[in-house]
């Protein structure tokens, strides 16, 4: 099992511990949508802490400082040379930021965020990872990372958005009836 699960499997135990306590601490004082907002703070912080590990602490330092500028080049370089490993990483960096948009989209929602700056927030998020990663030597600053990160975080975002859409105008529909 390699690091990064054992690091994920313990970060979900917390989370779990975290969530149950925050449940049972709550419960009596708390609606249902204040416990789901306290639980998505948890969540976040766990979130945070096993991206920082994923994209930053796990990676071998480099032996130099790299940028890539080039929009969709590993895209394309994968379809031209059949390289599957190219495009599997573009679908993980996607999938990687998809939570970030739920549970971020879900806090941000609870507190009557505008959508756009909760965009905004998934914007910084990711150029904050490509960032760390350029100065720390323990990446490449990658212009398409940013791009796949950040339609990650805009896919979450916006399940967050349209199961809210659905939930308001079922209770606006029932209490029309």
């Amino acid at each position: 099992m390699g690091a990064w699960v054992k690091v994920a499997l313990a970060l979900l135990c917390v989370g779990v511990f975290a969530a149950l306590i925050i449940y049972f601490v709550c419960r009596k004082k708390s609606t249902a949508k204040q416990l789901m907002y306290y639980e998505c703070i948890c969540a976040a912080a766990i979130y945070l802490l096993l991206l920082a590990y994923i994209t930053i602490f796990d990676r071998e330092r480099m032996a130099e400082r790299y940028i890539q500028i080039i929009p969709f080049s590993d895209i394309i370089y994968g379809l031209q040379n059949k390289s599957r490993l190219d495009l599997e990483l573009v679908i993980l960096n996607i999938f990687m930021f998809i939570p970030g948009g739920i549970v971020f989209g879900y806090i941000l929602t609870y507190k009557k965020v505008p959508f756009f700056k909760i965009i905004l927030l998934g914007a910084s998020l990711t150029l904050l990872v490509e960032i760390s990663q350029y100065i720390s030597i323990r990446g490449i600053f990658d212009i398409n990372d940013i791009i796949y990160n950040l339609l990650g975080y805009i896919i979450g975002a916006l399940i967050v958005r349209s199961i809210r859409k659905k939930i308001l105008t079922k209770k606006y529909v029932k209490n029309l009836i």
